[in-house]
């Protein structure tokens, strides 16, 4: 045990704490704001990059989700100022089972306690329009409201706005099954 009066070191949290952070927030705003009706639930096991599978209580559905967090844009070129690009990364071994996998990218407030921006995008539009880079796919999409780039079409300025997309999403996906209820 430390004397008392003893300066404490500030650490850094790794990256891999910052995705459990992130994940635990989706978790949180998912459930709160569906009101419930998603329910998202942890692998025993992550084989292929699922971070978490969304259940929609309504179609009797499941959904899988890799989460990527970014707590930080990246800077302007050739300046130390932040702009409005965020730089996620994908291994290729999650794209090996892609199926209806999804990527859910989020930007976290620098001090990790809400989610600014969100990007869902299936793995298959990951990997067709993401720059390959060793064994990962990069996209660095923009938040900027008058962004046009190519990943435009995957953001979601807010949490009613994913819970929304999802929602269609679930009404779109296999209907092999019957809906529950």
């Amino acid at each position: 045990m430390a004397p008392a009066g003893a300066a404490t070191k500030k650490m850094r949290l790794t990256s891999t704490q910052i995705g459990l952070l992130a994940e635990n927030l989706v978790i949180n705003a998912l459930l709160i704001v569906s009101g419930g009706r998603l329910v998202p639930f942890r692998p025993v096991a992550d084989d292929y990059g699922i971070d978490l599978l969304l259940y929609d209580k309504t179609t009797g559905r499941a959904l899988p989700l890799q989460v990527k967090a970014r707590t930080k844009t990246l800077k302007r070129s050739g300046c130390e100022e932040r702009g409005d690009v965020v730089h996620f990364e994908v291994r290729e071994v999650a794209l090996r089972n892609k199926g209806v996998t999804r990527l859910l990218g989020v930007l976290l407030n620098e001090e990790m306690t809400t989610i600014t921006a969100a990007w869902l995008m299936p793995l298959p539009d990951v990997e067709r329009i993401g720059s390959k880079r060793n064994q990962k796919l990069v996209i660095r999409p923009s938040r900027a409201e008058n962004s046009h780039d190519k990943f435009r079409a995957y953001f979601l300025p807010s949490i009613q706005s994913l819970v929304t997309k999802l929602l269609t999403e679930f009404e779109q996906l296999d209907r092999t099954f019957a809906a529950v209820g």
